[in-house]
């Protein structure tokens, strides 16, 4: 069941990936990677209150559950909910302190908050971890462009678009 739902979710058939990743519960409801897959499911269609369940369950499964941590988070931020994602990426980055989508996530949302220091900080922290993560280098223009440091922005914008030329929002950074 479980090949069969990563395949179908690899497909982007997510309604009948659910239905797999619920019948393999059914079947066994202790294992936290199937309510992770089932979450990141229901985050694929929207449905942002059951991936949240289902990622709370993978964590009481498996308290260091560092990426089911940090899709909570991603939950969250989308929700609008920045201080429960704020706490999710601390946790994941307590947990593991070299997982660079932590850093650059919680550097997201610490945007969002208007806490342009601990953001700033975190992104080079992503970016120090690994150091072509574009998606990070994009980010860090964005907290240079709301700074009014349009020269440090243009540089990272173009950093992004180095490691990867398809990133498109890089190329809508450069444009706005």
């Amino acid at each position: 069941y479980i090949r069969l739902g990563n395949t179908l979710e690899r497909n982007n058939k997510f309604n009948e990936a659910k239905i797999i990743y619920k019948k393999a519960i059914d079947i066994k409801n202790n294992i936290p990677g199937l309510y992770y897959n089932l979450g990141n499911v229901y985050q694929k269609l929207d449905n942002l209150d059951e991936a949240i369940n289902s990622y709370k369950i993978a964590i009481n499964l498996n308290s260091k559950y560092i990426e089911a941590y940090n899709n909570l988070g991603n939950v969250y931020q989308k929700m609008g909910q920045l201080k429960e994602a704020v706490n999710n990426f601390k946790i994941v980055i307590s947990l593991n302190s070299t997982f660079p989508e932590a850093f650059n996530n919680l550097g997201n949302a610490q945007r969002e908050l208007g806490h342009l220091n601990d953001s700033e900080k975190n992104l080079k922290k992503a970016i120090n971890l690994r150091p072509n993560y574009f998606k990070a280098y994009n980010n860090l223009g964005n907290i240079y462009r709301k700074r009014g440091y349009n020269r440090k922005a243009l540089e990272n914008y173009i950093i992004t678009l180095i490691i990867n030329p398809n990133y498109k929002r890089a190329y809508h950074n450069l444009a706005g």
